[in-house]
């Protein structure tokens, strides 16, 4: 998910499953067979504390892109959103 112009949040498990060096992240590609959309190499790697594995929690990653995206960054909840957080409250993700 964008969450900037220049980072990015994923799983902490992928994020060091590869080498920094080895990471490219892919915005705006719908279909993977093709070369649409636009691919950034990858500058920092930041990973949740007390992250160990993903069956414990905390596997959550933030990739520092180099360059800057041309989309827009996902909308996060700030705290007006909690009651579309509540217990038991259906979500597509």
């Amino acid at each position: 998910m964008i969450v900037s112009s220049t980072s990015v949040a994923t799983a902490a498990h992928c994020a060091k499953a590869v080498a920094k060096q080895d990471i490219r992240v892919v915005a705006g590609r719908e279909d993977k067979r093709t070369s649409e959309g636009q691919v950034l190499g990858v500058s920092k790697v930041w990973v949740g504390q007390g992250y160990t594995d993903p069956t414990q929690g905390a596997d959550v990653a933030v990739l520092t892109v180099r360059g800057q995206f041309d989309y827009r960054p996902a909308k996060l909840p700030d705290s007006g959103d909690a009651g579309l957080y509540a217990k038991g409250t259906q979500a597509t993700v």
